[in-house]
């Protein structure tokens, strides 16, 4: 009878010299070499650690084979795949486990890691991170940071790095529907802690303004601050048109160098939002020192007036013209229709004269006792017979 566990196989060294070799399978399954030097264990033979290796029943179309921690000999089949086109999915299944992470040099140094269960990215040990809506949050914990955004460009030319922000009214992202007047095309909040929440305190706000067509969006930008207590208010505006509106008192503060606080064009406009006694006020630093200029609409007469209060506790009110130079005059004219009243002051105080352009006019001077304007003087001017 015929062992089948035993072959004899007929082999040479190359040399010339011929021998036999015996393979036997043992009764523990295992294969063994027999030669004139001995018996060999075939696995011996394959590896120097020793052991078989043994995979899983089934596996997973291009999974990854991993090894088992368990006698280190087993192959285990594995959620990640490798595709034919050498495409890696770390979790194709679409479970909620199933994170992708890159370690740094040191345990506390994490690269980056991919959240199956909140659908994250994080960078950076957190520092960073992308969430499923598309928000992006840099966050930095050291005091020797300059900045923690940093947009830096290196071009041999004028051009500079742009941050940019988009807006269409189509639902589907990268298409296009125009804008409407009102919307907003872009904001930057800053926030700061109140202890135990974020509160915005400043805004910055681009809006659509006017009607857009194509190749052309009107916009402006809105600062926009928060009071000691309450929400963000709209402070200084931006239109389309170059207008600069400025909410609530407007303050030019003086800086060394600097002479011109404010230039206006030819038709220059300095508007208040008070329905009633508008109030343009002069003050120093120290607020000391204080003239109000506003406008008194009152109804019927005199009509629109236009005030100088002093504020100055203790001081006079002046309002004084004054010419740049002894060889000119300082006039002072007063037109009402096509008619024109000249006040001329001599710079060398020896000359004072009312000219009155008119033919048949009065020239009349007042006083107020407290309450009511009194008639003083009428000078009654006609045209010369």
């Amino acid at each position: 009878m015929v062992d089948t566990n035993v072959v004899d196989l007929g082999v040479t060294d190359g040399s010339g010299a011929d021998g036999t070799v015996t393979v036997e399978r043992t009764a523990g399954n295992k294969l063994q070499l027999k030669d004139t030097t001995g018996t060999h264990n075939l696995e011996d033979l394959v590896t120097a650690s020793g052991g078989d290796v043994i995979g899983p029943g089934s596996s997973t179309d291009n999974a990854i084979a991993r090894f088992s921690g368990t006698g280190g000999k087993t192959l285990q089949n594995s959620a990640p795949t490798i595709a034919d086109d050498g495409t890696l999915e770390v979790n194709p299944g679409h479970t909620s486990t199933g994170d992708f992470v890159a370690n740094g040099d040191t345990a506390a140094h994490e690269i980056m890691r991919a959240n199956a269960g909140t659908d994250t990215a994080e960078f950076a040990n957190n520092n960073t991170n992308i969430d499923d809506e598309g928000l992006l949050r840099v966050r930095s914990d050291s005091s020797s940071a300059e900045r923690t955004i940093s947009a830096e460009a290196y071009l041999a030319s004028a051009a500079g790095p742009i941050i940019g922000m988009r807006k269409s009214r189509h639902a589907t992202v990268g298409s296009h529907t125009v804008v409407q007047d009102g919307d907003v095309l872009g904001v930057i909040d800053a926030y700061g802690s109140d202890g135990s929440a974020y509160v915005l305190g400043a805004r910055i706000r681009m809006n659509v303004d006017g009607t857009p067509g194509g190749g052309d969006v009107p916009g402006e930008i809105l600062l926009q601050t928060a009071p000691a207590a309450g929400a963000v208010t709209t402070r200084v505006t931006i239109g389309s048109n170059g207008t600069v509106t400025v909410a609530g008192p407007a303050v030019f503060d003086g800086v060394a160098g600097f002479n011109a606080l404010a230039t206006l064009n030819a038709n220059g406009l300095i508007k208040t939002t008070d329905a009633s006694d508008p109030t343009l006020t002069l003050q120093t630093t120290n607020t000391v020192h204080e003239l109000d200029l506003f406008l008194d609409e009152s109804a019927g007469s005199p009509g629109d007036t236009l005030v100088a209060e002093g504020k100055t506790a203790g001081g006079n009110t002046v309002f004084k013209v004054k010419s740049v130079g002894a060889l000119q005059s300082a006039n002072l004219q007063l037109e009402s229709g096509s008619e024109t009243i000249e006040h001329v002051f001599s710079d060398n105080g020896l000359v004072y004269e009312i000219r009155n352009n008119a033919q048949d006019s009065d020239i009349k001077l007042y006083g107020n006792d407290g309450g009511v304007d009194t008639l003083l003087m009428d000078f009654d001017v006609s045209a010369p017979s």
